[in-house]
């Protein structure tokens, strides 16, 4: 890989969908969500 290619990568914005987001904060799926969103990424469920 060269550089450009990877710097290009790296500055891309990251969206993520979270199969298996969950309304219950007891689950997994619904603490994987909120940390994706806490941390500034667009996440869709």
């Amino acid at each position: 890989m060269n550089e450009e290619l990877i710097k290009k990568f790296l500055n891309k914005k990251n969206i993520f969908a979270v199969v298996g987001a969950s309304r219950d904060p007891k689950k997994y799926g619904y603490q994987v969500y909120k940390d994706l969103k806490k941390a500034g990424y667009k996440v869709y469920p």
